[in-house]
């Protein structure tokens, strides 16, 4: 899948900048210190340029990782895909 394309199935702009997180999704990755620092990053002053996050990937049963994913969802900057992306899918 092309940038471009992949952009638009997300629904990211051509101008957002694109923080991602792209694999297994475990308790041991960090995603919650990631979703910290995504959010301090988008309490800044406004550039330009949005930020937005994409996690994506396929989550651990695991409660913790469900609470995650939560959260990353309510999140209007943040995008979740919790499944395996395919190889002709990853850009």
């Amino acid at each position: 899948m092309a940038e471009a394309d992949a952009r638009r199935a997300y629904g990211l702009g051509t101008n957002d900048i694109v923080f991602g997180l792209v694999g297994h999704l475990r308790p041991y990755k960090g995603l919650d210190e990631l979703l910290d620092a995504f959010e301090s990053v988008v309490a800044a002053p406004p550039d330009a340029r949005r930020p937005r996050l994409l996690i994506a990937g396929t989550p651990a049963a695991d409660p913790s990782i469900e609470a995650l994913l939560a959260r990353a969802g309510a999140h209007p900057d943040v995008v979740v895909d919790a499944r395996r992306i395919p190889a002709d899918e990853l850009s």
